[in-house]
């Protein structure tokens, strides 16, 4: 077992490349897939919205409106799959905190039920599993950000 400060850090260290991974992912793999299935989206969206008549509008849409809901489709398992991806690492890299981590966090506030007195210590159990799930909420914008500036 990894306890102490070698602990933390190679938690913080665990999630940072895990998260750095799934964006090399998406950057190799599928972004420029995702730019051009946006792009025949937004042109399609271009083509129907320079028509004037709107009844020529409606019957333009309704041709291309199967070809852009197919495009969406593809898009959504994109997205899906890098979501997929995320979770697949979250449940590997917490089997390996759970089999090779486990230390203690101290805490400067008693709360019952969430921390235990220790040898005139406030200590959180299971501290290596707290700051696991911590780490991922600072990493976890690194590996997902591209998906939040496109929508």
């Amino acid at each position: 077992m990894i306890t102490g400060i070698e602990g933390i850090s190679l938690i913080l260290i665990i999630s940072f490349f895990s998260n750095f991974f799934l964006y090399l992912i998406y950057r190799i793999f599928l972004k420029n897939r995702m730019d051009s299935l946006l792009g025949k989206i937004r042109a399609y969206e271009e083509r129907v919205n320079e028509i004037s008549s709107s009844k020529r509008r409606e019957r333009i849409s309704k041709k291309v409106s199967k070809e852009v809901e197919g495009y969406m489709s593809s898009l959504r398992s994109y997205v899906m799959m890098q979501s997929l991806f995320l979770v697949i690492l979250y449940i590997i890299d917490l089997f390996i905190v759970f089999g090779y981590f486990y230390f203690n966090l101290s805490f400067p506030v008693y709360i019952p039920l969430f921390t235990i007195k220790s040898n005139s210590n406030i200590v959180i159990p299971g501290g290596s599993l707290w700051e696991f799930i911590a780490s991922y909420f600072v990493f976890t914008s690194l590996s997902l950000r591209s998906n939040l500036k496109r929508f």
